[in-house]
């Protein structure tokens, strides 16, 4: 009987969980935007470091360690999570590896 009771009680439990869930978690997809226009969205971007190297033109951003690869003002490839000592080295490897 005692069992019986645990088992009721941990089942209610778990569909109480994903019922919740399902509810919380009804428009999320729907809000999402392009992961581009995120930072945009949520803080200045401050320029730490620009390179040039021909026609290509990246530009490092300090708040997000981000770093955006531009050929004739045309956004080629964004990269995220780049390291301020770093930059330089992607910058260079990016072009060497994409030309």
């Amino acid at each position: 009987m005692n069992t019986t009771i645990i088992g009721v009680i941990a089942l209610l439990t778990f569909a109480w969980t994903l019922l919740v869930g399902r509810i919380d978690n009804s428009g999320v997809e729907a809000n999402v935007g392009n992961l581009d226009e995120l930072p945009l969205q949520h803080g200045d971007k401050i320029l730490g470091a620009q390179f040039k190297q021909g026609s290509y033109i990246g530009y490092w951003y300090e708040s997000e360690g981000r770093l955006e690869i531009f050929r004739n003002l045309e956004l080629l490839e964004t990269l995220y999570l780049v390291d301020k000592g770093r930059a330089e080295f992607h910058f260079k490897r990016w072009i060497r590896d994409n030309r």
